[in-house]
């Protein structure tokens, strides 16, 4: 049975990161859930908050674990090459 995840305030662990849904809202036409990634500190003992992305979300209530996972990274992947482009023309200016 594969795990799911609730689109409003649910999460999981896995391979020291945490993803916690945190809530769902209307973009325009689109359906969207705002996820919170986190990382685990060195020690273990905590997880700090290292981005937050958008995702579509599930007509149902609930998200398959896997399929969270693979659209929150991806998410997390673009919104990280934006900005890098964004610092690379910022620096070709001075």
């Amino acid at each position: 049975m594969r795990s799911r995840i609730q689109k409003n305030n649910g999460g999981f662990d896995i391979g020291g990161r945490r993803y916690l849904t945190e809530g769902a809202f209307r973009y325009g036409s689109r359906s969207m859930v705002r996820v919170g990634i986190y990382q685990l500190t060195d020690d273990e003992q905590a997880y700090f908050r290292t981005t937050t992305v958008f995702v579509p979300a599930p007509r149902a209530n609930t998200f398959d674990r896997d399929k969270l996972r693979q659209l929150a990274d991806e998410a997390e992947r673009k919104q990280r090459e934006r900005i890098e482009e964004r610092v690379a023309a910022e620096q070709t200016i001075y």
